[in-house]
């Protein structure tokens, strides 16, 4: 630890006002690694009895060339000359960094200081249940300390033959509401996630999405975004065909952002539009400069509604191309979740991950009271295959509660009475026998296999 203008003053320290630099002086702590999710706490008190504003810095120092880079900052404020609690959250740190800590205008006492290196473990799967040609129930173990989890569910696709693919095909027919054009249903939640598409400002009617321009008037605009998505075959080009009903001559703006790998988002596409009537047409645009990491987005610049229907994105691919597309993204503080497979996936693969959160809350001396200052996270889960892919229900002699099927080459069984697991190769070979409930760690060939679980025979595939 070291400092400018810091000295000892009874048990804490004390930083003072430095006349040679026309400001006061900083707490600095040693290099230490600060990524990740990082708690930064302490106690200050200034010598201003009204208070004063303090902060923190994050700063990276090239050794080579003395060139300082401040990774991230943040501001707090003093109330009055008594001993307060100071708490920040950051997730934008870095290797071999500082902390500097520092008041604006007036000497100040600092104490009890923590940093505070956050780490969450990844969520362990467990063998999926209710299994049926089409659904199926994700479990894992539950994460102590953990608020909730995020589930993506993913869509695999892999072209047999050249051919025109819909990456995404929504038509909205599952939307119920007692929303007219006239009178749509305004929602309390300002936001709505459908098939892992984002809509801010959005409204309903039966069977199509609106946007409202309720806070046009705010240059608060709303709009719909895509996930990200892999637009890179074809050289880059895509397709966007979508129903739009408006105010005729309200304006909208198309936009394809797309990044390299680890690299920033660049606008490589957009086109403003306005409404050719006042009733719905269909518009198509021909997209360009598309990546791996792409992500569409139409905004809508009327005072009123726009509504939106059968949106498509159509790519042409190659034999053998495979695309891989996040179709449902979705929270839970539960430790499962039910999955269905949407009957445009039923002839791909599909795969999921998830990972766990825990809400970080930081005290406000200010407003004297808790608030969300960021969350801590875990690693992706790897990717797991659906148990739809491996099995077929109608081969099973089986009751629902126990199951048999191979995921990336690891058989599992749910064995929910404990009964005796043995397994056959096609020549009628036993290759396991024992009791078991969850992965079974043996290496098997690819090929079909005979389960029995007690009495009950099921086939399992691994390929």
């Amino acid at each position: 630890w070291y400092g400018l203008e810091v000295y000892q003053a009874g048990g804490c320290a004390y930083v003072d006002f430095s006349y040679d630099y026309g400001e006061t002086g900083m707490l600095i702590t040693p290099t230490i690694n600060t990524t990740g999710s990082v708690t930064i706490k302490c106690r200050m008190r200034s010598v201003n009895p009204e208070g004063d504003y303090i902060g923190y810095n994050i700063a990276y120092e090239d050794m080579e060339t003395g060139e300082i880079e401040i990774l991230d900052s943040n501001i707090g404020s003093l109330v009055n000359d008594e001993w307060t609690d100071v708490e920040w959250f950051t997730s934008y740190g870095g290797d071999d960094t500082y902390i500097y800590l520092f008041s604006y205008e007036a000497p100040v006492y600092i104490d009890d200081i923590e940093i505070i290196h956050h780490y969450m473990p990844v969520p362990t799967i467990l063998p999926e249940t209710n299994v049926t040609e089409n659904s199926f129930t994700a479990n894992w173990e539950a994460i102590e300390g953990a608020d909730e989890y995020n589930f993506f569910l993913y869509t695999e696709h892999t072209a047999t033959t050249d051919e025109a693919y819909d990456l995404y095909n929504l038509n909205f027919n599952d939307i119920e509401s007692s929303g007219t054009e006239d009178a749509p249903e305004v929602p309390e939640e300002g936001d709505f996630v459908y098939n892992s598409w984002y809509s801010y400002l959005h409204v309903f009617i039966n069977g199509a999405l609106g946007i409202s321009g309720e806070g046009t008037a705010y240059y608060d605009y709303g709009y719909i975004s895509s996930p990200e998505m892999d637009l890179s075959s074809d050289d880059g080009k895509a397709t966007l065909t979508v129903k739009l009903k408006a105010q005729a001559g309200d304006a909208m703006e198309l936009f394809l952002y797309s990044a390299e790998k680890g690299g920033y988002y660049d606008v490589v596409y957009n086109e403003y539009f306005s409404a050719e009537n006042d009733g719905w047409n269909e518009y198509t645009f021909e997209l360009t400069g598309g990546t791996e990491f792409s992500i569409i987005e139409l905004w809508y610049y009327g005072y009123n509604f726009l509504y939106i229907d059968d949106l498509k994105v159509t790519q042409n691919l190659k034999a053998g191309d495979v695309k891989s597309l996040l179709i449902n993204d979705q929270p839970t503080t539960e430790n499962s979740i039910d999955v269905v497979i949407d009957e445009a996936y039923k002839n791909d693969k599909t795969y999921y991950q998830l990972y766990g959160i825990k809400y970080i809350y930081a005290y406000d001396p200010y407003y004297d009271d808790y608030y969300v200052a960021g969350g801590i996270t875990s690693e992706f889960t790897e990717p797991r295959y659906s148990p739809t892919n491996e099995t077929s229900i109608n081969d099973m002699e089986v009751a629902s509660s126990t199951l048999a099927y191979f995921n990336n080459g690891v058989l599992n069984v749910f064995n929910p009475e404990n009964e005796i697991v043995s397994v056959y190769n096609v020549n009628g070979a036993c290759v396991f026998n024992a009791q078991i409930n969850g992965p079974v760690q043996t290496d098997f060939a690819k090929g079909l296999y005979i389960v029995k679980v007690g009495d009950k025979v099921m086939k399992a595939v691994n390929n």
